[in-house]
Formats: structure tokens, sequence, C-alpha cells
């Protein structure tokens, strides 16, 4: 069951979005409705473009991830261990050698974060909203959670696999709940940095991501960094609309 609260804040786009799996493009329109000017992060498979009148247009293209920056490239918290993402514990490293030990030899960095990413799908087996954002260790253990709980030991596991990660907060679509055309509900996922360029993974999802996503920040999930980070969707929870533009090459 989803609680009240969060279904006051569902989004209901202008339209709905076709729930066919092998969609690969997808142009968004999203506005505040204070008024206020938006801030939606370049990031994974998502690139925002800011207008002159303080909205966003983001083109999704799960064919074309998005190049990591400099800054990015150099930042060791994105493979570091946090209380939050402990990717060095036993249990969680246990996990990833458990989900990769089937790969081949020469199995690519894609193919492992697509196995971890389909381990921690089917590993939680509680999926609900009764735990309040544990760590990677904690879910390891007690096997529950919701899309944070995903997020995070995806995260983890990536990061004791030897691949930097990071978490995504934002948005994602669901067909057919609550309104004609669907709604935007509140979401968390993962971000996997695989030759250079940021790559999205739902691990609450069957497939490794679906194009309706909308990612409002990026989190290294680290001990300094999370409060701050988490403290910005504040300003976007509740706050936003959403129009689809243009889906695949028809608008």
């Amino acid at each position: 069951e989803v609680p009240e609260l969060m279904v006051s804040l569902f989004v209901e786009p202008n339209r709905a979005i076709p729930n066919d799996p092998t969609l690969k493009q997808l142009i968004l329109h999203v506005r505040s409705k204070d008024g206020s000017v938006l801030e939606l992060p370049t990031a994974g498979f998502q690139t925002a473009t800011k207008n002159e009148d303080g909205t966003v247009t983001l083109v999704l293209d799960l064919d074309t991830p998005i190049a990591a920056t400099p800054e990015e490239l150099e930042d060791e918290n994105y493979l570091s261990a946090s209380s939050l993402c402990d990717g060095n514990d036993e249990a969680v490293v246990t996990i990833a050698k458990n989900a990769i030990a089937t790969l081949p030899a020469d199995a690519s960095e894609l193919d492992i974060a697509f196995a971890l990413r389909s381990k921690v799908f089917d590993y939680i087996d509680e999926k609900g909203m009764s735990t309040a954002f544990a760590s990677a260790s904690q879910t390891a253990r007690d096997r529950k959670g919701d899309c944070s709980e995903h997020g995070v030991l995806l995260c983890g596991l990536l990061r004791a696999s030897g691949i930097p990660s990071r978490g995504v907060m934002g948005m994602v679509y669901v067909p057919n709940y609550g309104a004609p055309n669907g709604v935007f509900g509140w979401h968390m996922w993962s971000q996997a940095l695989i030759d250079g360029k940021w790559i999205d993974l739902d691990a609450t999802l069957r497939t490794p991501f679906s194009v309706g996503h909308i990612a409002t920040l990026t989190t290294s999930l680290s001990d300094e960094g999370i409060a701050a980070e988490m403290g910005g969707i504040l300003a976007t929870i509740g706050n936003l609309e959403v129009d689809v533009v243009q889906v695949g090459d028809k608008k």
C-alpha cells in the first residue's frame, strides 16, 4: 500500500506514456508549481536544458548515456564506503561475489552491473515501505525495503565490485495508477560509472531501466554530503508539473 502522503505528491502528466518496455526516447517539459526556477541535472540517460522562463526541457535517451565530468571521474566518494553505502561490509561483498560468480571471466563491467542489478531485484524479497532508508549492510541482512533500499544496496554491490556508483532521487512514471494519464511518483535508483559514462540502473524493475524516469538530484551517499544532497529534493517534492512533449519519434 502507498501511504496517503505519497499519493498526494504524485504528478499526473498532460498525457499518458505508452507502457512499452522497448521505448528508448522521451522528451518532457517540467516546471515548478510556484514559478521558481528549476535546476535539474544532466546525468545518466537524461539531458536537462534550462529554458528562459525557468522551466526545464528533459531529453531521455536510453541509447545515449551522459559522460562523467572530470571532477566526477576523480571523486573518490563514488567508490569509497560510507555509513549508508558500506560496500566493504562482509555481507554486501558476499552478495556481490555470488551475483557475478556465474559470469564469464571476460564479462564487461556493464555485464557485471546488470547482474548486480538483477541480484538486488531478486534478493530483496520483502518489498514495502516499512524501512526508513536502511544502509546497504542492513538491507543485505534484512532483505527488505522500498526503492531507497534497492538503490543503496545496488550502489554498495557496485562499489564492492570496483565500479563507482551514486544514488539518484527523482520520479518514475507509473502507468494506469491513480489517474487517467498515469502518474510520476517519487523514487530512488542507482547509477554506475562505466567506461566514463553514467548508466542508470533501477533495481525495483524487472528490466534494467525504463525511459519514464526524471532525475532531480544525484548523491554520492557520502557521510559528509548526504544531508545537503538529500535536502535539495525538498524544493521539488510536490512542486513539479510535467508535460509529455514527444514519445519516441512522435510528438
